[in-house]
């Protein structure tokens, strides 16, 4: 393992309606969606779990599923849910990002304290490293059910940028999610490409 004290936790509670539902077991290329970051975290060295609903179905990768509670839904209850479950900290994954680079992975584990991406002039929340000590101001932005970019900017995370991304992989590539049925088309034709 990389770093003992940080799990990754890829999160796949979210309702994907945008794709007709059931996101983590979406096929591209023959694999379960979920599969590629799972993959990502493993080969980068990480203790990995999966972090869902309990009415979210997944398949059987071989690593631990942390159910966290049905409601509220809001994009960092994974995330709590992972830093309560471990009691240290998190390196927070999307199920629905099929090109993380486990480079990348292994070094936003090895940093210190938060870490959260800068891309498209916005802050994105995942891939994400968060700290124990952040457990309770997540808490506070999903009950006041606080924006996204606010509560990012509380936790004074250092910013990762396209310059430190580009050491990984193209950001573009890494960094793309895959929400609606022709993100898959073009996640399958973009697999058969290899990265670089």
């Amino acid at each position: 393992m990389v770093e003992t004290r940080i799990r990754a936790a890829v999160l796949a509670g979210g309702l994907g309606s945008r794709l007709g539902g059931e996101k983590a077991l979406a096929m591209v290329a023959g694999k379960p969606l979920v599969s590629y970051p799972v993959e990502a975290a493993r080969a980068a060295g990480l203790e990995t779990v999966i972090v869902a609903k309990p009415e979210t179905e997944l398949p059987d990768l071989g690593v631990a599923v942390l159910r966290e509670p049905s409601e509220p839904r809001h994009p960092l209850c994974g995330v709590l849910a992972a830093l309560d479950a471990r009691r240290g900290d998190v390196l927070a994954l999307a199920c629905d990002m099929p090109f993380m680079s486990p480079g990348l992975l292994e070094w936003m584990a090895a940093a210190e304290g938060a870490l959260v991406i800068e891309a498209a002039d916005r802050l994105q929340p995942l891939p994400g490293r968060y700290p124990a000590v952040s457990r309770d101001r997540i808490a506070e932005a999903i009950e006041r059910e606080e924006p996204m970019g606010a509560t990012l900017a509380a936790l004074r995370a250092r910013r990762v940028g396209a310059t430190e991304l580009e050491r990984f992989g193209e950001p573009s590539r890494m960094l793309f999610n895959v929400n609606e049925p022709v993100d898959l088309r073009y996640a399958e034709r973009m697999l058969q490409i290899p990265a670089g």
